[in-house]
């Protein structure tokens, strides 16, 4: 049995997340090639969200949201999950020291 593919987007309060942490590891290491492998990372482990999101924790029950730690970066993606329109919506992305908490 093939896996269905979800769609991914991205709104704008994550887009601006991503940002905001590009420019933090940027402006702490100096390291343009840092930032830059912080961004890749950010987008591969999205990317990784059109087959079985499901297979994420679920950071919070009602309403759902899950979240997606990334492996090389203290970095955890906050989502949710429409299964009937087989969508992927990213709320929020935060630095796992930060005492952000996602709000929908």
């Amino acid at each position: 049995m093939a896996n269905t593919l979800y769609s991914v987007t991205i709104e704008n309060e994550a887009f601006s997340d991503i940002n905001q942490l590009v420019l933090f590891y940027l402006h702490q290491s100096q390291d343009i090639g840092l930032a830059q492998r912080v961004e890749d990372a950010i987008y591969d482990a999205i990317d990784t969200l059109e087959i079985m999101p499901m297979r994420c924790v679920l950071y919070r029950k009602d309403p759902p949201l899950y979240k997606l730690t990334l492996n090389q970066f203290p970095i955890i993606i906050y989502f949710v999950i429409d299964k009937q329109s087989h969508t992927v919506q990213i709320v929020h992305v935060y630095h796992g020291a930060s005492n952000h908490q996602p709000n929908l």
